[in-house]
């Protein structure tokens, strides 16, 4: 049994030649290249556990090693900035993350930065960072493949934006107890949504 450290991105030539013993074998999914004979008479019973589609997992299945395979973790591929001290992240799982702290910007409907990109349809998740303050208008409006929406525990969310979720395929939301200001359309046309908890802090 071998398990690799999480920050290794390469594996030489040969590198587990000889070893007739191992059995089980974890590739991190951060490793990316796999030299030559990297399995050169490894034993025949050997399973390499590898993320789904990484370069491990297309180089085991290539020489015909037996595998065991995981999800990938999430990768950031895109990000930028969505208020003073508010950053966002967007994951190729779907996620996308909003962090810092302090407002977010407000937008016009469709005119947030990641509807300018493809990742506008792929959106399945939005987390909201603890410390954000609130939620721009229309910040995730017509995000129609988004169906959760998550505050990180301790939020210190106060506002929620006009139109903010409006056209968005969430199916339940719990606001936190610090939202005081939910504005005209936040869940407009939200055909799946079932259940909503509004908190008593809510007042206008």
């Amino acid at each position: 049994h071998m398990t690799a450290e999480a920050a290794l991105t390469k594996v030489g030539d040969y590198a587990f030649r000889d070893t007739t013993a191992l059995e089980t074998i974890c590739f991190p999914d951060a490793v990316t290249t796999l030299g030559t004979a990297v399995f050169y008479n490894t034993s025949a019973n050997v399973v390499a556990n590898v993320a789904e589609n990484s370069a491990a997992h297309k180089y085991a299945v290539k020489y015909g090693i037996a595998v065991d395979v995981r999800k990938a973790l999430p990768v950031v591929t895109a990000t930028g900035s969505c208020g003073d001290n508010a950053t966002w992240e967007y994951y190729n799982d779907g996620t996308l993350k909003i962090l810092g702290e302090g407002a977010m910007t407000d937008y016009a409907a469709g005119k947030a930065p990641w509807h300018h990109y493809s990742y506008r349809n792929f959106v399945t998740n939005v987390v909201i960072g603890k410390d954000i303050t609130s939620i721009g208008n229309y910040a995730f409006f017509e995000l129609k493949n988004m169906t959760a929406v998550t505050f990180e525990k301790g939020s210190k969310l106060e506002n929620i934006g006009m139109g903010a979720f409006g056209y968005t395929g969430i199916t339940e939301i719990a606001i936190p107890a610090t939202v005081k200001t939910i504005g005209v359309r936040a869940f407009y046309d939200c055909s799946s949504l079932t259940s909503i908890t509004i908190p008593d802090s809510v007042t206008s």
